[in-house]
């Protein structure tokens, strides 16, 4: 049974490794060699380390039979066009052996309820243009992309979607 809980300094080993594990074989037909080494282990350790200490983020982990299979990250919109009430879904990674298990689906679940629970009226989130199998998971539960689109970074000409959930 997966068990969904906050996020804690002692799970940063864990999240980095499947968030490393996870961006290289979602994105190996999406991005460069390049591009792909910047989401090394070491990185990803980095970059944890410093968002678990952000208080103002929601970082959840997902765990079954002790073993953190996934997590994600709920936040703030980062766009001010959104309307009022809407929580962005940062990310949400799980490890490549856990895919097709219904993890997604449980996730996406609880993400609901704790934005209907918490007055939210909408969730946002961004997927890569050429990202396919999650354009149609979050079209599956009920999300729409609307237009919006943006590169990944600057210079960079790999496009992603903005995709909302009214609630």
């Amino acid at each position: 049974m997966l068990y969904i809980r906050k996020a804690e300094p002692e799970d940063l080993e864990e999240i980095a490794q499947v968030h490393t594990d996870a961006w290289l074989a979602a994105y190996k037909h999406i991005f460069s060699a390049r591009d792909l080494a910047r989401g090394s282990l070491d990185a990803r350790r980095s970059q944890w380390r410093e968002r678990l200490a952000q208080k103002e983020h929601g970082h959840y982990v997902a765990a079954e039979q002790g073993d953190i299979v996934g997590f994600f990250t709920l936040a703030q919109p980062r766009d001010k066009d959104l309307p009022e009430g809407t929580l962005e879904l940062e990310a949400i990674y799980f490890s490549p052996a856990q895919w097709r298990k219904g993890y997604g689906t449980q996730c996406l679940s609880f993400i609901m309820s704790q934005a209907r629970e918490g007055g939210k009226t909408h969730i946002s989130l961004w997927v890569l243009r050429d990202n396919h199998s999650a354009a149609a998971f979050y079209e599956k539960i009920g999300f729409y992309s609307d237009g919006c689109q943006r590169p990944v970074g600057p210079g960079s000409e790999v496009l992603e979607n903005r995709w909302i959930l009214a609630l």
